[in-house]
């Protein structure tokens, strides 16, 4: 490539050198039309996966607060050990079906060209459906009664959850296009989600694919999910290629300039030299 160009390897994002090469060489669009389109399929396969990989942080660390502060949770331990069962099978049972309905979404959207879009609605309205569930599991478990036929204890657990002041209020932000969990930004939830965050970044950087997991990049999730506790900050499509980036080049060995502000607030964070840099080249105001 005339030492133009180096390509820097993505582990979760693999695009050949010969792909790079037909995109440099060509002399339209319609030369590298289906190379484009096999870029976008693994594109959209890959934030898919992530988006699931993140829903998957969110939603047990908002469960755990709700069981340790709102007391969603019972002092019998077989209902408890029900209650359990039921939250892992929502989770290990829905692990393709909710990769697909991500793919989908995210594909129509690149195909009306609004992909992040698509991704907010989709991500919300997946964080607001599976919270849905949870509620209906702990109803299921709380009011059962072997008295009760299958449609009216259905319908029981369908006002009890229409009661619940968190369904309420995730709804109501779910409907807003806001982030459904808004309400763990009180203060109430900030020691017990703090507690919450630090186990999991102990699995990712023991656990987490083998520790190919870089120490910047577990900062920025780490950063990521503060703030969408903490400050009701959403997740942006753009947030999983930031990551990605970030996970690549690695700042202890490259430098990040971006020109994207949030990315900017979050290298600020995580890589204080690549920061600097960024306010040398005026890339700040």
């Amino acid at each position: 490539m005339e030492n133009e160009y180096q390509l820097i390897s993505i582990g979760y994002v693999p695009i050949e050198n010969d792909q790079l090469n037909q995109i440099y060489l060509a002399n339209s669009i319609d030369d590298i039309k289906m190379t484009i389109n096999k870029i976008l399929e693994l594109k959209i396969l890959k934030e898919s996966e992530f988006a699931r990989w993140f829903l998957y942080i969110i939603m047990p660390i908002a469960f755990d607060i709700l069981s340790e502060i709102e007391n969603y949770k019972f002092d019998d331990e077989t209902k408890m050990k029900d209650f359990q069962k039921h939250i892992y099978s929502l989770f290990s049972g829905n692990i393709e079906f909710i990769l697909d309905k991500f793919i989908n979404k995210l594909q129509d959207g690149y195909d009306n060209n609004n992909p992040q879009q698509s991704f907010s609605d989709e991500f919300y309205n997946t964080m607001y459906m599976t919270f849905f569930i949870y509620l209906s599991n702990y109803y299921q478990t709380k009011e059962f009664d072997s008295s009760l036929k299958p449609a009216e204890l259905g319908t029981k657990i369908r006002e009890c959850i229409e009661e619940d002041k968190f369904y309420k209020l995730v709804k109501s932000d779910n409907e807003n296009n806001k982030n459904p969990f808004s309400f763990f930004a009180k203060k109430k939830y900030e020691e017990k989600f703090i507690k919450s965050l630090e186990l999991v970044i102990i699995e990712l950087t023991d656990n987490f694919y083998h520790k190919k997991l870089t120490e910047s990049a577990i900062k920025f999730i780490e950063k990521k999910i503060y703030k969408i506790f903490t400050s009701k900050s959403k997740l942006y499509k753009n947030d999983i290629f930031d990551l990605l980036i970030t996970l690549s080049l690695e700042p202890s060995i490259y430098k990040l300039v971006s020109l994207d502000k949030k990315y900017i607030t979050i290298i600020k964070e995580i890589d204080q030299k690549s920061f600097e840099l960024i306010e040398e080249l005026g890339l700040t105001s």
